[in-house]
């Protein structure tokens, strides 16, 4: 008789609980996290040849409207710098010689108010008033065009000329028409007409808050006026026009990527959505704290190690649920923690993908083992031979899906390949033993436990909470210990042995 476990299974809830509940109490973490706010991950590619480096690519910077994260430069052998230019944005230039590829990635927040707020640029709006860069006729014409309109109306009225043009005073029309002969869009005709009329104004490159790839951005113009920067939008003839739209990426009319004096370069953006909890931007917040507790959170991890212990301190919980299937419920499973480790391979994969991999593997497999079981091999050769025929699988599987355009069966690779070599000699030995039907359904039990242990290490709420509070991976090993006294019937076992219960 082993000892009492309650008293270790007590000090166990007790740590977990209450390493947790301090560091809530102490740095102010909350403690149910929801889904709020949406995050936009842009990945801009640009690719150049001979003799057009140094390249520049514009950057999106923090504003009222939008926060920017975790920017990355993928830049290969360039050397990467980053400076500012006339118009105030951010830009990148990417040093070096030849041809070349490189990328940047970055994360951008969109602001929770509806509403323009205003803007920190607000004391220095005098560099967005001057005309001087545009031809003499252009800054005449647009001056005619101010004078023809009252101050208080003189943003609206700049903005109805280029979007309406059955709205411009007679004998004006040939001012609008030169201006737009002259500029290269309707955003920047707009803006030499509020400069003109003294309103600081700006061309501004934006990107819609729609997930999909772009070669292109939109061009807006922006007013400042009111103490706050105003948007507009020529091509849908808002004014002004909802910011939360758009993420805003910079200004003026220079190419939002060129090369060596302004050379057109390849370029394209991918824009793709993801939620982002309270619990991810609190820590944005509070990086810099003092507090002993932050300092030693798994936040001060870098982002990829982050990401790998979000499913690593999920695997207990796995692990927790194989235990309770097998030693309650009465799954019958290929070895212990397989189905786990299947379970992570999935997040690649995707489930159901994964499960026909699976399958297939294993069927192969099988075959294989058949075909050489007449040749009497001993135990270590014969896996060996049997681990080559998985990882041959795989890769034939891989050129598949490179050839069909499937990412998921291209992730094929990360199944892990011993535990489905092992699989595969464990299929046959019970098929030998017990007959195929016994080893379709330890297969199937295996497919069932991994289905459920990849629901769980794949939900976010829980992935948070544990991240958060690594604490609690003693209450999992709490409810381990109690589990690991169980001695009951399985409850598979009670429709096996129900006939015994009845009175005879």
């Amino acid at each position: 008789m082993g000892r009492p476990v309650l008293p270790l299974v007590a000090i166990l809830l007790a740590l977990g609980v209450g390493g947790a509940a301090l560091r809530s109490w102490s740095i102010g973490y909350p403690l149910f996290p929801r889904i709020t706010e949406r995050l936009w991950e842009a990945r801009l590619t640009v690719s150049w040849d001979e003799g057009q480096a140094p390249v520049s690519v514009l950057l999106p910077r923090r504003s009222a409207r939008q926060e920017v994260h975790d920017e990355r430069f993928l830049s290969g052998p360039f050397e990467t710098s980053i400076w500012g230019d006339p118009e105030a944005n951010r830009r990148a230039h990417w040093l070096g010689r030849g041809a070349g590829t490189a990328s940047y990635q970055v994360e951008i927040l969109m602001g929770r108010s509806g509403r323009d707020s205003p803007d920190p640029e607000a004391p220095d709006v005098d560099r967005w008033r001057s005309t001087t860069d545009y031809p003499l006729p252009v800054v005449a014409a647009a001056t005619r065009l101010a004078a023809s309109m009252q101050a208080a109306e003189a943003a609206r009225r700049c903005f109805e000329y280029f979007t309406t043009p059955t709205l411009v005073p007679g004998g004006l029309e040939g001012d609008t028409a030169l201006i737009r002969a002259a500029v290269p869009s309707s955003a920047e005709a707009i803006v030499v007409c509020w400069r003109s009329a003294g309103l600081p104004a700006r061309v501004v490159q934006a990107l819609p808050l729609r997930a999909g790839l772009y070669r292109s951005p939109e061009w807006l113009a922006e007013v400042f006026e009111r103490s706050r920067w105003r948007l507009a939008d020529p091509e849908g003839g808002r004014f002004p026009a909802p910011a939360r739209e758009r993420i805003l990426w910079g200004r003026g009319a220079r190419s939002l990527a060129q090369g060596l004096d302004g050379a057109a370069v390849n370029w394209e953006l991918e824009l793709r959505e993801r939620r982002q909890t309270l619990w991810a931007q609190f820590f944005r917040q509070t990086a810099d704290r003092a507090s002993l507790l932050a300092r030693w959170s798994l936040y001060a991890l870098p982002p990829e190690t982050q990401e790998v212990f979000r499913v690593l301190l999920l695997v207990p919980i796995g692990a927790l649920a194989v235990a309770l299937l097998r030693n309650v419920v009465g799954f019958a499973t290929f070895g212990t923690f397989m189905p786990v480790l299947i379970a992570i391979a999935f997040r690649e994969t995707q489930l159901l993908y994964g499960l026909a991999l699976f399958a297939v593997v294993v069927a192969a497999g099988y075959g294989v083992r058949l075909g050489i079981d007449r040749y009497k091999l001993l135990l270590v050769p014969r896996l060996s031979a049997i681990l080559t025929f998985v990882i041959a699988c795989l890769a034939a599987l891989a050129l598949v899906g490179h050839r069909l355009a499937l990412r998921n069966i291209i992730s094929v690779a990360l199944l892990p390949m011993v535990i489905l070599t092992m699989t595969i000699e464990r299929f046959y030995v019970v098929s030998e033993e017990s007959g195929v039907r016994a080893a379709l359904r330890m297969a199937a039990g295996t497919a069932a436990v991994a289905t459920l242990t990849y629901g769980i290490i794949s939900w976010e709420y829980l992935q948070l909470l544990f991240f958060t509070y690594p604490e609690l991976v003693l209450v999992i090993a709490a409810a381990q210990v109690a589990l690991g006294r169980y001695v009951g019937f399985r409850l598979t076992e009670i429709r096996r042995f129900r006939r015994l219960a009845q009175p005879s």
